[in-house]
């Protein structure tokens, strides 16, 4: 009987670890992903207006797009104009991702993702990330014409392009496009999670072990990579 209580005791300290360390993992995610959508807004608004320029059939390169961005908006307009909703959406989702991740895949397995494979990281990362492109999509709306917002209808303010869209095409216009955004989530989260390993294997056979920050920074790079090609 007493063992039965002391094996009842160690497993539920065990538990209460786990579920520590599962919320201990949410300030250094949420502090890397604040700093990643910051190095990355600038990166985010050129894709924003090729696409833009892409898709209305208008003709000019990379330079001229941003030469009339910025004799819209000026200098400050490229680390202000829509960075809001774009510091709101990449931060949110990065936390999201990489804290679900973990937690789905050992809901679904029963076992941590250290212990999966590839095809089971990629299942458990799609999975994870569908409440992500469900809940950023009305952000992205409004970031989006916030960044090509070339009269400055709505002055910068996201809170001006939601009322905007929900008088005129009501809630269901924060959703257009919903589809595009959840394959795109779902898609580079999946590709990122089920090749980590193998970079971070590739990184750590080249740069010696004395550089394990850089061993990781490489492999989670290259992953990176192949997440983009969806992206």
């Amino acid at each position: 009987h007493l063992s039965h209580v002391q094996e009842e005791r160690n497993s539920r300290s065990q538990r209460m670890a786990q579920k520590q360390s599962i919320w201990a993992t949410l300030p250094p995610i949420t502090c890397g992903a604040l700093a990643t959508a910051t190095m990355m807004y600038p990166v985010d608004l050129v894709r924003a207006l090729t696409m833009s320029a892409a898709a209305s059939g208008k003709k000019g390169t990379t330079v001229e797009l941003l030469k009339e961005f910025h004799a819209q908006h000026g200098l400050k307009g490229f680390a202000t104009q829509g960075v809001v909703p774009e510091m709101l959406r990449a931060t949110y989702m990065r936390v999201l991702k990489f804290f679900l991740f973990p937690i789905t895949h050992k809901a679904m397995y029963g076992k941590p993702e250290t212990q999966g494979t590839g095809i089971s990281k990629a299942i458990a990362a799609g999975v994870a990330s569908l409440p992500e492109g469900f809940t950023i999509q009305p952000i992205e709306v409004a970031k989006i014409a916030l960044q090509l917002d070339k009269a400055n209808k709505y002055n910068n303010n996201a809170s001006a392009v939601i009322k905007d869209i929900l008088a005129h095409r009501g809630w269901t216009g924060l959703f257009i496009g919903y589809f595009g955004i959840q394959y795109r989530q779902t898609s580079w989260t999946a590709a990122y999670f089920a090749s980590l390993k193998f970079f971070s294997d590739q990184s750590k056979s080249v740069i010696p072990a004395d550089y394990k920050m850089l061993q990781n920074l490489c492999g989670g790079v290259a992953a990176g990579g192949v997440g983009g090609v969806f992206y």
